[in-house]
């Protein structure tokens, strides 16, 4: 029984040559529902009549061509009060495997079982559902077959993407998109970035391009702000956000490798150990904010970063502090997140918040003014902000003695870090925050 970019019926080799159109659109009508209709729903359904005499005429001769373009007397039966198509048909109609393989991947304790019954529904959905019938009662069957297609490729993008298997992911994720692309436009995002992360940014381009026509011509609308800028970066070759898919979170292949270099003309000589240790640092970011994720509380987040970055970096003094932090209150000495640290080392934090933060007075739409980190100073401040540039906190790492400077490895490690936060400040369950001001 096939329904998914078909509408054909083989039986012992040979497809089912019926008598007349009412005669397979009954089959395919009764297919559609393991429950069946009842004698006054299929007239309807069928003819647009009432149950006239001419209505149960029309169905009596029509089931009878049924039967006989099957060769099963026993296709239709009739149970409480229902006309139904024996159940055989069902089990072998392609659609129903479709869901029944969805159905054994959710329920499947392991991820390759999951991916193996997950693709083998996919392999079945060749297409729309009775792309040949116009009738309303397929429009509803196939809008939510597309519907469950849909959601099938997103889950496994999400997956591919959770392992870093960033070509499965972006196969996955377009084939979302063709089957429904007004399913929701941080998906197109998430393409966009991840084609421009794969180094395919003409292809990311070549696809904002088709999807800025298709919003502006079928559906008369404009794309967000953000869609925008990314496309900018896009074509302009900059570094480029780019998330994990389906939520907020960082993507885990730029946190693993970092930052893509724009200029890539011209490679550093390939170091074996250099690459193993960025490795190493983008799995030891990536497990911290699988564990933050499921954070939410400032004080629980602030500690957990605390730690993780103490025990990585030649110096105690390391805290995540909010974004309306007042120094003179938070940092002082023996409470919050700075307990115990000496009062040289507060000083030189405090001083340093009020430089980036410019003394304390904010631009207008609430940013402060924008700063790059400098490993040269006692104290280096990454501010963590959401996209569009908001602050949310200030990561802190004040020096443990004069002259113990950071490493480049130590400083990237940070940047990671900071990074990683934007993204995850910037999930709803972290909204509302406050306005971005400082106390007095």
């Amino acid at each position: 029984m096939r329904t998914l970019g078909h509408q054909q019926v083989v039986l012992a080799g040979r497809a089912v040559s019926w008598p007349s159109q009412a005669a397979r659109d009954l089959f395919f009508l009764l297919l559609s529902d393991p429950r069946g209709h009842t004698r006054s729903d299929l007239i309807d359904l069928l003819w647009g009549e009432s149950e006239t005499r001419d209505g149960s005429n029309n169905l009596k001769v029509t089931r009878y061509r049924l039967r006989q373009a099957l060769g099963d007397p026993d296709a239709i039966l009739e149970q409480d009060g229902r006309q139904v198509l024996a159940p055989r048909y069902h089990e072998y109609a392609d659609h129903t495997r479709f869901q029944r393989l969805l159905t054994q991947a959710r329920g499947a304790d392991d991820r390759e079982r999951q991916l193996s019954y997950t693709y083998q529904a996919l392999s079945l959905y060749e297409g729309e559902y009775l792309p040949d019938q116009t009738a309303p009662w397929a429009d509803d069957m196939r809008n939510t077959l597309r519907t469950v297609y849909v959601r099938a490729r997103l889950e496994l993008a999400s997956r591919h993407c959770d392992a870093v298997e960033c070509q499965a992911a972006v196969q996955n994720l377009a084939g979302a998109l063709r089957a429904d692309p007004l399913v929701g436009e941080q998906y197109h995002r998430n393409l966009m970035g991840c084609l421009g992360t794969l180094g395919r940014a003409d292809q990311a381009i070549t696809h904002f391009r088709h999807f800025l026509t298709f919003i502006q011509r079928d559906v008369g609308d404009t794309l967000a702000q953000g869609t925008l800028t990314l496309a900018d970066q896009l074509k302009s070759g900059e570094v480029h956000s780019v998330q994990h898919i389906g939520s907020d979170l960082p993507c885990p292949r730029r946190i693993l490798h970092g930052r893509p270099q724009v200029d890539q003309r011209h490679r550093p000589p390939f170091d074996l150990s250099h690459w193993e240790t960025e490795l190493l640092r983008g799995r030891q970011v990536l497990s911290l904010m699988q564990k933050l994720s499921r954070v939410h509380s400032w004080p629980l987040l602030a500690r957990l970063v605390q730690e993780f970055l103490a025990a990585r970096l030649p110096t105690p003094y390391v805290c995540l502090l909010p974004h309306d932090v007042n120094p003179q209150r938070s940092l002082l000495p023996g409470t919050g997140p700075v307990a115990g640290w000496p009062t040289a080392v507060l000083s030189a934090v405090q001083a340093e918040l009020d430089r980036v933060t410019g003394q304390g007075t904010a631009r207008s739409g609430g940013a402060y003014p924008a700063h790059e980190p400098d490993s040269r100073r006692p104290v280096l401040i990454h501010t963590v902000h959401d996209p569009a540039a908001q602050p949310l906190g200030w990561l802190c790492v004040a020096r443990a003695s004069e002259g113990a400077d950071l490493s480049s490895g130590d400083t990237e490690l940070l940047a990671r870090v900071a990074e990683a936060l934007c993204y995850l400040l910037s999930q709803p369950h972290w909204t509302p925050r406050p306005s971005p001001k400082r106390p007095n």
